[in-house]
């Protein structure tokens, strides 16, 4: 009997026996705790470098200035870009294009009041400034 429940396993039948699930037990680990926080500072860092250099040119900073700027503080492109991303999101900065190339400025507190309208929104705010 024994031969055929493990030649049964074996050949997938639905009558063979199902093999038996071990408990699975994970040590809570402190480690992942500690890397978010050097993250989060690693992150606030990378925010205040960029808001920073942006600040120190009005006309609006270009995208191979800001590299230059960052490049003590970001040490991939990818964590630079993610900075960008979330000053944006949180509509500190702004970013346009002049001359075929990018440029971020600091935003103002106008555009700051419309940070919580959607596109539609903001279209019609265009509009009505266009038309006076």
């Amino acid at each position: 009997r024994r031969l055929a429940l493990a030649r049964g396993r074996r050949a997938g039948r639905a009558d063979a026996m199902p093999p038996k699930k071990r408990a699975k037990f994970e040590v809570p680990d402190e480690k992942p705790k500690a890397s978010a926080k050097r993250q989060r500072k690693a992150e606030e860092a990378a925010d205040h470098a960029i808001l920073k250099a942006i600040r120190e040119r009005a006309d609006g900073l270009p995208n191979a200035d800001l590299s230059k700027a960052t490049a003590g503080v970001c040490t991939t492109q990818a964590e630079c870009v993610d900075a960008i991303n979330r000053l944006l999101a949180s509509h500190k900065i702004q970013v346009f294009k002049k001359d075929s190339s990018l440029y971020y400025k600091e935003a103002n507190e106008e555009d700051r009041k419309k940070q919580g309208l959607g596109s539609e929104e903001l279209l019609v705010l265009q509009i009505i400034k266009e038309h006076g």
